[in-house]
């Protein structure tokens, strides 16, 4: 990881390119055609992706075929298939890929169609070339190493902002969920007062009907405490009425 927190470019061969070259396995290149096949057949990848990955191939063969620099071709390969690869892990939604990254990707196209031209003179160039024509053709796979560096570091760039872009765009649907959540809040503040306000008008009313029935019972007993007692006075003035005629008998 480099100081600047992103990954460290696909690595250009060096002068001792031949052997570092040597030591990648035939396995190796085997799962990567394989991966890049999968992404050109694949129904459902993204466009530029499977256009990309259509270019990688025709590169990877293309280097495959040369008769003269194979070595350096198949490097050049190999770091387009890289490098794709990377670019893949990165684009992995198409509605969050920025205007920006979308001429990274097709300037990117654009490189591979060129490596492909450059390489294909080379499947027919024998190995007794002049000198002049060695350098030339080494002059030409340095620039399309130092291209490759620079879709690189393009798409960096890119991917910065496109990482920048979704965090932005989280950030707003974070803001307006907390927005909406405070409008929660005090919805739930509102209902719990009205609520509240219920509550205290029906204890009061349930206490005003206690007191009214209060009341009503206590007229209710006064009112049959005075009919029994004009029961009692009619009872008594009965009995008087009974002795009197007994005693006029």
């Amino acid at each position: 990881m480099s100081h600047t927190g992103h990954p460290p470019p696909p690595p250009k061969p060096p002068d001792g390119w031949k052997n570092a070259l040597n030591e990648a396995s035939a396995t190796s290149a085997d799962v990567t055609k394989t991966f890049v096949t999968a992404l050109r057949d694949s129904a459902d990848a993204f466009p530029p992706l499977k256009s990309l990955a259509a270019g990688v191939l025709a590169v990877w063969q293309t280097a495959e075929r040369a008769r003269s620099s194979k070595l350096r071709a198949k490097a050049l390969a190999e770091r387009s298939c890289r490098l794709l690869g990377i670019v893949a892990d990165a684009v992995k939604d198409p509605n969050d890929v920025p205007p920006e990254m979308n001429v990274v990707l097709g300037n990117f196209e654009i490189l591979l169609e060129d490596i492909q031209r450059t390489l294909k003179p080379l499947q027919k160039q024998n190995l007794l070339k002049s000198l002049p024509r060695l350098n030339r053709d080494q002059d030409e796979l340095d620039d399309l190493n130092r291209r490759l560096d620079e879709a690189y570091q393009s798409f960096m760039i890119s991917s910065a902002l496109m990482t920048q872009l979704q965090l932005e765009r989280i950030q707003r649907k974070v803001a307006k969920q907390l927005i909406m959540l405070g409008h929660i809040d005090k919805a739930q503040d509102c209902t719990i007062a009205q609520l509240s306000g219920i509550r205290n008008e029906v204890s009061y009313s349930a206490q005003k009907a206690t007191t009214h029935s209060d009341r009503k019972l206590a007229e209710i007993r006064r009112e049959l405490a005075t009919k029994l007692e004009v029961i009692d006075r009619g009872q008594t003035h009965l009995k008087y009425l009974f002795t009197i005629s007994v005693g006029l008998f």
